[in-house]
C-alpha cells in the first residue's frame, strides 16, 4: 500500500516528474515480440492443464477454463494497460510475489515480526492498475485457504496502509 501511495503523492504533488516516469517506465517485456510467444506458451501450458480435467466431472471448470483461454490475449492487454486503469495507474514492482522480498528482523522482543521490507528484482517494473500487482501478489504467494478466511482483511489492510502513508505524505 505505501508503495503504491508514492505513485499517487508523486502524480498530486510533483505531476512533472510523475510524467517523466510515465515515459520511462513502459511495460516492456509483454510489449515486445515475446508477447505472442509468452501467450501462446500459456495457452498450450493452460490447454494441458485443461486436458488433465475430467470433462463430465469438472464440465463447469472446463467451460470457464476454456473461455478464459480464449479470453487470455485480451486479458492481458487489460492488465498490462495503463490506458485501462484510468488514471489510477501506479509504478507496479511488475513480478511481485514473496522471493521478490527481503524481510529484515531486528526486533530481539519479536523475532518473528519483520521491522523492515526491500523488493528486490525490479526488470519487470511498469504503470499499470494497483489492483493487478494486489491480485498478482495474493495468487502466487499464498495459498487458496489463506485467501479464502482473509481475503477480505488483506485488501482492507493494503487500502489502510495505502491512505493513511498518502495522508501522512500530503496528498489525499
Amino acid at each position: 500500500g505505501k508503495f503504491h501511495a508514492l505513485s499517487y503523492a508523486l502524480r498530486d504533488q510533483k505531476p512533472e516528474l510523475f510524467r517523466n516516469l510515465e515515459k520511462e517506465c513502459k511495460e516492456h517485456f509483454f510489449n515486445s515480440s515475446m508477447s505472442k510467444l509468452i501467450i501462446k506458451g500459456l495457452v498450450n501450458l493452460g490447454t494441458a492443464v485443461l486436458d488433465s480435467y475430467d470433462p463430465i466431472q469438472n464440465s463447469k471448470e472446463v467451460i470457464v477454463f476454456k473461455r478464459f483461454l480464449q479470453n487470455l490475449p485480451d486479458i492481458f492487454v487489460s492488465i498490462l494497460s495503463p490506458e485501462k486503469a484510468e488514471g489510477y495507474y501506479v509504478i507496479n514492482h511488475g513480478d511481485i510475489h514473496m522471493r521478490n522480498l527481503m524481510f529484515k528482523y531486528a526486533n530481539s522482543s519479536q523475532p518473528d515480526v519483520p521491522t523492515d521490507l526491500c523488493m528486490i528484482d525490479w526488470q519487470l517494473a511498469r504503470l499499470g492498475s494497483p489492483a493487478s500487482e494486489i491480485i498478482s501478489f495474493l495468487c502466487i504467494s499464498t495459498e487458496k485457504d489463506l485467501r479464502k478466511k482473509y481475503y477480505d482483511t488483506l485488501i482492507q489492510d493494503y487500502y489502510n496502509s495505502l491512505s493513511s502513508f498518502l495522508r501522512e505524505l500530503g496528498s489525499d
